[in-house]
């Protein structure tokens, strides 16, 4: 059901950045058929590693997409943004504090299942399928646009001596 669901939203040049724990199961059959059919859609794949995520599952990370390490800060195209691109700190952890989070660089993460995403930290999110069930009512991946319309709703988070103004 998840990965039909995923499968669904995906189309050739897309791009999905999956943050850890594929699968809780050993390398099977199982394992390498669902990112199979991931790449059957023909996006790009892109992979943080999870705490599940053992050599194995690694291994096919790299052999169905782009395996980007237990962290990873990435930019996006957004004409929204002053200088043209959103700056995202991808892990599968949640952070309280990131590499430029009291500049607007928004941080992703999935580790929790929707346990810590009642209580909003700034503009980090929670992007687990759990997630995606409580707040679209599917359990799928959430597209950019959606992840954008949920940060402007929140607030930066400044911490100790930084202020939004200073570099």
């Amino acid at each position: 059901m998840i990965l039909g669901n995923i499968v669904s939203q995906l189309k050739k040049g897309d791009s999905l950045y999956y943050l850890g724990d594929f699968g809780f199961t050993r390398v099977s059959n199982d394992l390498e058929g669902w990112m199979k059919t991931l790449a059957y859609t023909e996006a790009e794949l892109f992979f943080i590693k999870g705490n599940h995520d053992k050599r194995d599952t690694i291994k096919l990370y790299q052999k169905y997409g782009i395996y980007l390490g237990e962290q990873k800060k990435i930019k996006i195209p957004d004409e929204d943004v002053s200088d043209g691109l959103q700056e995202i700190v991808l892990n599968h952890y949640a952070m309280r504090v990131w590499d430029k989070s009291h500049h607007g660089v928004w941080h992703l993460y999935g580790h929790s299942h929707d346990g810590l995403e009642h209580t909003p930290w700034g503009k980090s999110m929670d992007c687990s399928v759990v997630s995606a069930g409580r707040i679209k009512g599917s359990y799928e991946a959430f597209e950019y646009q959606e992840i954008k319309d949920i940060m402007k709703k929140r607030q930066l988070k400044i911490i100790d001596h930084h202020t939004p103004n200073r570099v």
